[in-house]
């Protein structure tokens, strides 16, 4: 559609100078003011250290070999050898297990956590009648990472 004719169309389109929500009434105003509550440095801080600990978790898990369910395949094995790291021999095998059921607890809190979070983080943009563009696209990027951390660390975890 050509611009002079879509601008003939939405020419006569007014946008109010306030609207109601909930029984309170906001006027609509041209600045973009960020929200402590969603964009604040403590609720950035606490998803992005959560992600960095289910992150460094599961590199340490893979080097250890302590991720539960992993199979390992020709790639593996030659980064292994090439970090010198040893085989797991029988003698190592009930040490092995207590931490592959350790790094698993681990990471299913912490996806946990990043789940409830994102969910949490969800529900406060989307009950505020007020909220900004700004806000509201940071929560969105925030549930979204929260949802993809969650899906990688189940990815991790099957079985």
């Amino acid at each position: 559609m050509d611009i002079g004719i879509a601008s003939q169309l939405y020419s006569n389109i007014t946008i109010p100078d306030s609207f109601g929500c909930l029984g309170r009434v906001y006027n609509c105003t041209s600045e973009n003011p960020a929200d402590a509550d969603i964009a604040g440095i403590g609720v950035m801080v606490s998803f992005f250290v959560t992600a960095i600990l289910v992150f460094v978790a599961i590199l340490i898990g893979y080097f250890k070999r302590s991720l539960p369910g992993i199979h390992t395949n020709e790639v593996d094995d030659y980064i292994f050898r090439l970090l010198k790291l040893r085989n797991i021999d029988n003698s190592r095998a009930v040490i092995l297990e207590k931490r592959k059921e350790s790094f698993r607890s681990f990471i299913l809190s912490l996806s946990d956590q990043q789940l409830v979070t994102g969910l949490a983080i969800l529900v406060t943009g989307f009950s505020k009648c007020d909220i900004s563009i700004y806000s509201f696209n940071v929560v969105s990027a925030i549930a979204w990472f929260s949802c993809t951390t969650h899906l990688a660390t189940l990815t991790v975890l099957r079985r």
